[in-house]
């Protein structure tokens, strides 16, 4: 990763570092990408398109990081619609609990 943002320990113990690389944002454990979240550009604001995760890192809290490490880097960014049944799972909690600083709007976008 170019720049590391922060360190967490998730529920397991386990110890991850999350940064950014160009329009990524990253977690790592051991070294090891565990989770990748990949951004475009998408009317004038950056687009979250693909957002991937290792099952065996799911629920543990770090997506929750990655989240506030977005909404720092690129504030009210867009969400495709389109993410396996856990991402979807993941950000319908996010919206309907109103975690997160801003309102982010789901979007159609045939490049993912």
């Amino acid at each position: 990763m170019d720049t590391h943002c922060i360190t967490i320990i998730d529920r397991r113990g386990r110890s991850i570092d999350i940064g950014h690389l160009d329009q990524h944002i990253v977690a790592e454990h051991n070294k090891i990408r565990i989770a990748e979240w990949t951004f475009a550009e998408y009317d004038r604001r950056m687009l979250l398109g693909v957002a991937e995760m290792n099952q065996d890192y799911e629920n543990s809290g770090i997506g929750t990081a990655m989240w506030g490490e977005a909404e720092e880097l690129y504030n009210d960014f867009a969400i495709a619609n389109h993410f396996t049944d856990a991402g979807a799972k993941f950000f319908k909690n996010r919206f309907e609990r109103g975690l997160g600083k801003y309102d982010h709007e789901e979007v159609d976008d045939d490049r993912f």
